[in-house]
Formats: C-alpha cells, sequence, structure tokens
C-alpha cells in the first residue's frame, strides 16, 4: 500500500547518541604519531559536524587502519620497485608484480569506500549534511582555509 504510515519508523531510539565531546576517543595504542594525529583530526571533524558516535569508531578505525596500509605500501614499492625478478624451476628469468601493488590498491579502495561514507573528500562532505546543533548552524566536515 502506497503512503501507509509506519510509526516504527519515526521513533528516536534509532537515533544514536552522539559523542558526549568530554573526553575525544583516544586513538589505538601501536599506532604511527602521524596516523595517530590523522585518528584525533578525523574525530574533531566528525564532532564538529554531529557525526561522531561510539557506533562509528570501529569503521573510522578501519578507515585509519587502511591509511597505515597503503603507507607502508607506498614506502615498500618506491625502496622495491614495482616489478621484481623471480628465478624459475629451470634456472629462467621472469618480471612479476611486487605483492605490494596489491596491498595498496585494497588499501586504496577501503580508504575510498569508507571516506565516502564519512564525508572526508571535497566531493562527498557536500552530499553529507552536517547535523543542526544550533539555530541553523550547519558546518562541514571539511574546513576551508
Amino acid at each position: 500500500m502506497q503512503g501507509t504510515y509506519e510509526p516504527s519508523k519515526e521513533t528516536d531510539s534509532m537515533r544514536l547518541q552522539e559523542w558526549d565531546a568530554s573526553k575525544m576517543p583516544a586513538a589505538p595504542t601501536g599506532w604511527p604519531p602521524g596516523i595517530q594525529r590523522l585518528w584525533n583530526d578525523r574525530c574533531k571533524d566528525l564532532y564538529a559536524a554531529g557525526y561522531l558516535a561510539a557506533a562509528f569508531l570501529p569503521l573510522l578505525r578501519r578507515y585509519c587502519f587502511a591509511i597505515i596500509q597503503a603507507e607502508e605500501a607506498e614506502k615498500h614499492l618506491l625502496d622495491e620497485g614495482f616489478t621484481k625478478i623471480e628465478i624459475g624451476t629451470e634456472g629462467q628469468q621472469y618480471e612479476v608484480m611486487s605483492k605490494w601493488i596489491n596491498v595498496l590498491d585494497n588499501a586504496n579502495k577501503t580508504i575510498e569506500r569508507i571516506g565516502t561514507k564519512f564525508g572526508f573528500s571535497p566531493l562527498d562532505v557536500q552530499k553529507i549534511p552536517a547535523i543542526e546543533k544550533k539555530k541553523g548552524n550547519e558546518r562541514s566536515l571539511i574546513k576551508l582555509a
């Protein structure tokens, strides 16, 4: 039936409780300092836009971890090259792609997919409206300098 009213979809119980901001969530231990700064910056951006909730932290953790993977893969590719020479069973030489290309590709896909959900790119931030906190005071996830 078209246009039927479903009260279960309008309940406030489906709303996630926003982070209280008394203390921002700590970056996971063992991460490089640059990624910890990224975690802190993203948490602050999400809080300012009204999207920082405990339920989103595991996804944000995956995003930051994918950035660690991408940086590690880039470092290996620059140091070792994109291809390497392997020796076959009969002594023949052949060129193979570095395994780090796949690591970088998968990490970039994860970064793009999760970043889109949070609005971390200039195009995506326009698609995700900030939550109004005060009368008409909408904020963007990305601050323009």
